[in-house]
């Protein structure tokens, strides 16, 4: 009880809170992110978002080169288990929407797949997960239809529009079949890590 009281006297009865004192309005560049954003991209774990009937040269020519140099790419889904790609091999799924969040990674990329969910009618844990991730400052890619799911989540940012390929401010999306020229901008993008400039306070997340 006495230490209560002593409590409530030192902040002016309940309920008050003392206030924050003034920002300093220093800084550290040794201390910023801004500044040390790293030389590769080994351990950076990679959001890989796919539905059944996916591009399977979408993952293997995008997925398969960054594991070489070190990252985690990691397919999401809606549901665990086996899911068919476009040539109908199968791709063992570990990871749902429910079962992990986009806090855990360090990038996304949304495969092409002309088959998937429509792009306004696609569930808003996908959406979410998008915006997150733009909200968190992290490198977010697509290919080919996976454009248009990224369209959806509302990112204020220009993307691409017929064919070729667009990056702006860590978002970076290509028409179908621009595998390489992904590839090319999106290795950059996973090396500074973390992408500051963006405007996020519109942003739903």
């Amino acid at each position: 009880m006495a230490f209560r009281r002593k409590a409530r006297a030192a902040t002016g009865g309940a309920g008050s809170l003392l206030p924050y004192p003034p920002n300093h309005g220093m800084s550290s560049p040794s201390l910023s992110l801004a500044f040390r954003p790293g030389t590769g991209i080994a351990t950076r774990k990679v959001a890989v978002i796919a539905f059944p009937g996916f591009d399977n040269e979408d993952l293997q020519k995008i997925a398969a080169p960054l594991q070489a140099q070190g990252a985690l790419p990691e397919v999401i889904s809606f549901a665990r288990g086996p899911m068919p790609s476009s040539t109908g091999a199968m791709y063992e799924v570990i990871k749902t929407f429910l079962t992990t969040g986009s806090v855990m990674y360090d990038a996304v990329y949304v495969l092409g797949n002309a088959n998937g969910p429509d792009a306004f009618e696609c569930p808003g844990d996908v959406l979410q997960f998008i915006q997150e991730s733009f909200r968190h400052g992290k490198t977010i890619a697509a290919i080919g239809a996976g454009t248009d799911i990224v369209r959806r989540a509302g990112l204020p940012v220009d993307q691409v529009s017929g064919e070729g390929i667009v990056a702006d401010q860590g978002v970076i999306t290509a028409s179908a079949g621009q595998q390489e020229a992904l590839l090319s901008a999106f290795v950059p993008a996973l090396v500074k890590m973390r992408h500051w400039e963006r405007a996020v306070d519109a942003v739903p997340a």
